[in-house]
């Protein structure tokens, strides 16, 4: 197709002025409405970042920063008397061991049908052990390996605790040797 206009020069010149302004004034419009729609697509994202980043700039300026509450010397103290008390425990332990092996002699010492509800042990020596033993053939056996054990001067064992023969509740009272005594 042939393109004639039969428009003189000066006239032509304004047409064309006149679709380059319109196509210049697309050009804006559109580059406005892509930065409209893409600020009101990135701001509800970018906003709340903002704040978190600032946020985080603050925790991080208040981490880096000693802290008045901390006081390096009291800390230090405070972990020298910590590391004492573990001495004198290291110490104490060491010194119990006698009550330690008598505590495994008595429970290493039932048998399978006798359960220990409760052992008592004085300064003096003088025990107690109470507890539920399923036959009498358990308790007797029991008592038997606790007087073999050497551990103890003396256990005594009321008549109660044999009278049953099934699902017996006793209490045996002892006296530790001098040695094993706390």
């Amino acid at each position: 197709m042939l393109n004639t206009s039969l428009l003189p020069r000066e006239e032509k010149k304004l047409v064309k002025i006149e679709e380059t302004f319109r196509l210049v004034r697309f050009l804006v419009f559109m580059l406005v409405a892509i930065f409209t729609i893409g600020t009101a697509l990135l701001i509800p994202s970018f906003l709340p970042f903002r704040l978190e980043r600032a946020g985080l700039a603050e925790i991080l300026k208040l981490g880096e920063e000693p802290s008045p509450d901390m006081d390096i010397r009291k800390v230090a103290e405070e972990a020298k008397n910590v590391k004492s008390i573990i001495a004198m425990l290291q110490v104490f332990a060491r010194t119990s061991v006698g009550e330690y092996d008598i505590f495994t002699q008595i429970f290493s010492s039932r048998k399978g049908g006798v359960e220990i509800t409760m052992l008592t042990v004085k300064k003096d020596g003088s025990t107690s052990i109470n507890g539920v033993a399923a036959s009498r053939q358990d308790l007797l056996s029991f008592e038997k390996e606790l007087r073999d054990s050497g551990k103890f001067q003396e256990i005594v064992s009321p008549l109660s605790n044999i009278i049953r023969e099934e699902n017996i509740n006793f209490i045996m009272q002892g006296k530790l040797k001098q040695v094993y005594s706390l």
